[in-house]
This record gives structure tokens, sequence and C-alpha cells, in this order.
């Protein structure tokens, strides 16, 4: 797996952080890439008070800052994670901090953790506003995820970042010899999303299916030899967590834009909807720059 640059991984002691940190340094490994741990804490609303009107003389900036050096330490112990890692601990907005040190360092991959809220299925906060400002592929770590993937799907819709999302899935089945699927959700009464001959016919599916094969076609590696799969659905985030559900996929790779899009939250798209109800970890893989 060739990769230029370091991964960049948000740590805190969060169980989901734990995983992520495991994860983004077994790639590292395999990719053979220096990982940076960042730690970014936010700012309280109030700080400016707190400063002014303390008792006692404080730089609250390092307080906090110091506050995140040991949350930074204590998560890489209990993640077993500390040779050949670069610490970094900064203030600000977490999503923004992890995005702006990843591409200071031009940065191949970001990891983050699931960190699911009590009783929520989202993804949690933090790693949806890493997927919606992704320039670069973002990989969402499930809690107690470990080890290689097994199962893979990819979501091809055959828009303009299609391409890059089955470039980046067949990369890395090879890495991890995983089983991949790319599938393809037919809506019915949707316009056409490929303009092409083979569409035609009575039986949309199966020749959705040759084109799905037609596509792979131009992007196949050694070793890989994928599934192709076309559903017919009006909800195509349904219909992708429910193949995920059925056949024990435990990565889900989609794109940032196009028909599985993350663009716009008040939209509802199809991605926005699986950043909610994901059951697995998910790879977001943004468009071609």
């Amino acid at each position: 797996m060739a990769e230029q640059g370091p991964l960049v991984v948000g740590a805190d002691p969060q169980p989901g952080s734990l995983a992520a940190l495991r994860e983004a340094s077994r790639l590292a490994a395999a990719a053979g890439c220096g990982l940076i741990a960042a730690r970014a804490v936010e700012l309280p609303l109030d700080l400016g008070a707190l400063e002014g009107f303390s008792v006692f003389p404080v730089n609250m900036h390092q307080l906090l800052r110091e506050e995140g050096e040991v949350e930074l330490d204590r998560a890489l112990k209990s993640a077993g994670v500390s040779a050949n890692v670069e610490r970094r601990v900064t203030l600000g907005s977490i999503a923004s901090e992890l995005h702006r040190i990843a591409q200071e360092q031009k940065a191949w991959l970001l990891v983050v953790g699931m960190n699911r809220e009590a009783g929520e299925r989202s993804i949690g906060v933090v790693a949806s506003q890493c997927v919606r400002q992704a320039f670069i592929p973002v990989l969402v770590v499930e809690d107690g995820h470990a080890g290689e993937f097994r199962r893979m799907v990819a979501c091809v819709d055959f828009s303009d970042v299609s391409p890059k999302v089955v470039q980046t899935a067949a990369r890395w089945a090879q890495r991890d010899r995983a089983a991949l699927a790319l599938l393809h959700v037919h809506r019915p009464g949707r316009p056409p999303v490929v303009q092409n001959p083979v569409e035609d016919g009575p039986d949309v599916c199966a020749n959705l299916r040759v084109h799905l094969e037609h596509f792979w076609n131009q992007y196949a590696l050694p070793g890989v030899a994928p599934e192709f799969v076309v559903v017919e659905d009006v909800r195509a985030d349904k219909a992708v967590n429910r193949y995920i559900a059925s056949h024990r996929v435990d990565l889900a790779v989609l794109g940032t834009r196009g028909r599985f899009s993350v663009h716009d939250r008040i939209l509802g798209t199809t991605a926005e909807r699986m950043l909610r109800d994901a059951p697995v970890s998910l790879l977001a893989v943004p468009p071609a720059r």
C-alpha cells in the first residue's frame, strides 16, 4: 500500500478513539508511514471570564494544553500504542484542528473514533464533522473493531467520485485480503444514473450489474475479485445498511459527493442517513482534487 505522507489520528480517552488509535497504528505500519496522534481540546466559551476573574494568576490555555497532553498520553497507553508516534496537542474545534494538522502535514488519511452518545445511533458529532469537512479520506472506526477488515462494501453511484471510491476500496481490500462487494442501489422513478445502452431493456438491475462490472474493469487490482451487487430500493441508505447487516460487512466505503453525498446535512442525503445509522466502520472518500 504505497501512500505518501503521514497518517493523522484523533486521540482522546473515549473507547471509540482507542479503537481508532489501534487501527491507525496498524495502518501506519502497513503503509510504512509516520503516525501523528492529535488531541484537540475544545476551548470553553467563557474562557476569558475564567482568566479574568481567577483568584490566582493562571494561563488557562496552558492548563488546557497540559490537560490535553495528559489525556493523550493516557489514551496512547490504554490503546497500547507508544512506539513511533508523533504527539500533537492543540486548542480549538476538534474537527477543524484535526483537518488543519492533516493538511499541514500532507497526510493521506485521517482516522477518528465512532464515539456514539448514550442511546444514540449516530457516529458522533466530531466524526460527522470530520467527514463533512473531508479533503482526504476519513476512516471512522467502530468501537470494538480490531485487526484487518474482513468484508468490505463500496457504494457506487457512477458519480464523479465513484472512480476514487472503487480505487480506494480495491487497495484496502487487496491490503487486508478482504472480500469486496461493489454495491449500486437502483431507485425506481429516478433519472438514469448512467447514459449507456446497457441500462436499456426489461431487466434494469441485470443491465446495471453488467455496467458495474465494466466500471470495475477500469480499476481492477490483482488478487481482488469483487462481487457485483445491484438492488432496487427507494431508500439507498436502507438498502446499503440491510446489505451490511446480512453480509457481515465490517467496512463501508462511500463518497463524500455525488448521489451518496455527505455535503448537506439538511437535505438528509443517503450518506448523511448512513452517518446516523451506520452499524460498521466507514471510509469516506472525497473527490479527486
